[in-house]
């Protein structure tokens, strides 16, 4: 439904870092990349954070990085099933400017990480 490259855009004031950390930190980057590629079309935000979330991440991402994915995650879990690109992107701008700084940096690790052809 939603692409992952436009989920983030600009910064506003509200800040989702209090949401814990449940997923799993021990993913290899096979299986990690493998999550965003299976993305069909008509999936759901939060039918791809409940993947996200069960997949987690690589053990060698950084904590930022890292913070950046849970943010995303907790976002994602929270829109309705018929929300559009521009309800996330709206959301999105919402989030502190630190959110914002570590969801930008786990969107430049997936695409240095599932991009590259040794992925």
């Amino acid at each position: 439904m939603l692409g992952l490259g436009l989920l983030v855009s600009g910064c506003g004031s509200r800040s989702s870092s209090a949401t814990p950390v449940t997923e799993p930190a021990d993913a290899t980057v096979a299986a990690f990349c493998q999550t965003f590629g299976r993305l069909a079309p008509g999936t759901t935000l939060r039918q791809a954070a409940a993947d996200f979330a069960r997949v987690g991440t690589p053990a060698g991402i950084t904590p930022g990085e890292r913070r950046g994915y849970v943010v995303l995650v907790a976002q994602m879990r929270t829109m309705p099933d018929a929300g559009t690109a521009a309800d996330f992107e709206a959301q999105l701008n919402g989030l502190s400017h630190g959110d914002h700084r570590d969801v930008n940096a786990f969107f430049d690790y997936v695409r240095h990480q599932c991009n590259s052809p040794a992925s």
